[in-house]
């Protein structure tokens, strides 16, 4: 049986989650505010931790770290309800696993905590096609830097 927690204090987006899992999960339900679920997430074997931001009013990339301090261990999948390239890239940054939508539909969520259990990192494919973008901008970058060398400077380099 996996342990995973769900910490999220919107209802509907909260049973749209647990629907994604299969009952080979035992499911806990965590505010990330409480002392409480604190404790639970470090005292328990939780091995994934599913956080919906718009939950929780405190600095979003501040609540990884908390998570993190807690349960080292887990992985962490974060959904946002206006998901951003820039968050996502911070999320991962940060250690999150997985960035998603938390309105993603139940065969989303499984394709994504299916990726991360194997030791992938999600995030939606369009954000996946805007960090390819980034990386080839930088290649292109290094590229003109190279040409405004001089000949001298080149062999130097």
């Amino acid at each position: 049986m996996k342990n995973i927690a769900i910490a999220c204090l919107n209802e509907n987006i909260r049973e749209n989650i647990k629907a994604a899992f299969d009952v080979e999960y035992s499911i806990v339900y965590v505010d990330l505010s409480s002392v409480d679920s604190a404790a639970l997430l470090a005292g328990s074997h939780i091995s994934l931790i599913m956080v919906h931001l718009d939950s929780f009013n405190i600095d979003r990339l501040s609540l990884i770290d908390q998570i993190m301090s807690i349960n080292p261990k887990a992985t962490i999948f974060v959904l946002s309800d206006i998901p951003s390239f820039a968050e996502a890239k911070s999320m991962i940054e940060k250690g999150a696993k997985g960035y998603a939508n938390s309105k993603m539909l139940i065969d989303g969520i499984r394709h994504a905590i299916a990726s991360v259990e194997y030791g992938d990192i999600w995030m939606p494919p369009s954000f996946v096609l805007e960090l390819i973008k980034n990386i080839k901008k930088n290649e292109h970058s290094a590229d003109d830097i190279v040409y405004k060398l001089s000949k001298k400077e080149y062999e130097v380099a």
